[in-house]
């Protein structure tokens, strides 16, 4: 059983975002971690996209962003 879900990204309505969080789920409640020691380059603010971690990697795909 998986208990944590790592999230890139999001919109507000105002804003794309580029930030990395942890949702440890095996806590109560859910706990938020984010993640700032990110390794090598890190793709621009983005929404409507997926991801999946493989090893120690972490692919993005099927995004939307502006300048």
């Amino acid at each position: 059983l998986l208990t944590e879900m790592v999230v890139f990204g999001g919109w507000n309505n105002e804003k794309r975002f580029n930030d990395l969080f942890l949702l440890d789920l095996s806590k109560s409640p859910p706990e938020w971690q984010e993640i700032s020691d990110q390794e090598g380059e890190i793709p621009p603010p983005l929404c409507d996209h997926s991801a999946v971690i493989f090893q120690d990697f972490m692919f993005v795909f099927g995004w939307f962003f502006l300048f």
